[in-house]
């Protein structure tokens, strides 16, 4: 809806915010109740992860990670260790800092695998998550990469953030990429431009191995919740026989209880 109303060229900037549905009416309540009490024209909204930190909830429920996970990370960063599995082939879960605004995984709890690996997205997509054949995952991919492969009205530009709008493929996303584009030629693109997210440093590492597209869905089974404490973590780990997972303090693998 939000591309169709693009084209028309009638509003200077159209955005839709991460949470449109029931809870983000809730959210825009409260927004507007900050802003008529503080006199202010507009929120100085800086993030779309502005939910929970991840360890004090682990730690206010006195989760042990050690007992559940192994580190792999070692002496190399755990974004590279996150990366060469990708490579690999492998699908790798990510629980990191805070979690995001709304419906969407847009990076901190998220699934991720190489977009332009067809089995290994037709496994995430029908085995792991669950979901139907004809729904494709999303594509994540670094803002500097983006124009190389969608095309998007620029009056919905900022949607692209937080997968707020679709864009169309260029040929160059079906050179590659086709798992991840709807059949009408569309896809729910999310761009990543912040140096310091994890999600960023993957996508710029796997750039020396020729990927610059992911796939990045919810970390869940679909229409389940997604997870929010490290017993969700694991649970969700072995239930979708996931092996690996990206937290801020390492990559880590899932024991056997």
């Amino acid at each position: 809806m939000i591309n169709s109303l693009s084209k028309l060229n009638i509003f200077k900037e159209l955005m839709v915010p991460p949470s449109p549905g029931d809870s983000g009416s809730a959210i825009g309540a409260c927004n507007f109740a900050y802003l008529y009490d503080n006199k202010l024209e507009q929120l100085n909204l800086k993030s779309i992860f502005p939910g929970p930190n991840r360890k004090i909830i682990n730690k206010n429920l006195n989760i042990n990670l050690n007992e559940l996970f192994k580190n792999l990370s070692n002496n190399t960063s755990a974004y590279i260790k996150a990366a060469e599995k990708i490579v690999e082939g492998e699908v790798i879960a990510t629980y990191l800092e805070n979690s995001e605004t709304g419906p969407r995984s847009l990076g901190n709890t998220s699934i991720l695998c190489d977009a332009s690996n067809k089995e290994t997205v037709e496994n995430l997509n029908l085995n792991l998550k669950k979901r139907d054949f004809f729904q494709p995952l999303a594509p994540i991919i670094l803002e500097e990469d983006f124009n190389n492969y969608f095309l998007v009205n620029k009056n919905v530009y900022k949607n692209l953030e937080w997968m707020g709008t679709i864009c169309e493929a260029k040929q160059e996303l079906y050179n590659k990429y086709k798992p991840v584009i709807h059949v009408d030629g569309t896809c729910r693109t999310q761009i990543i431009k912040d140096n310091n997210l994890l999600v960023y440093k993957i996508l710029k590492y796997l750039k020396k191995f020729n990927c610059s597209i992911l796939v990045n869905t919810s970390f869940n089974i679909s229409k389940d919740p997604i997870v929010f404490d490290l017993f969700d973590v694991y649970v969700n780990m072995k239930r979708m026989n996931i092996k690996f997972v990206l937290m801020d303090d390492g990559f880590y693998e899932t024991k056997d209880l």
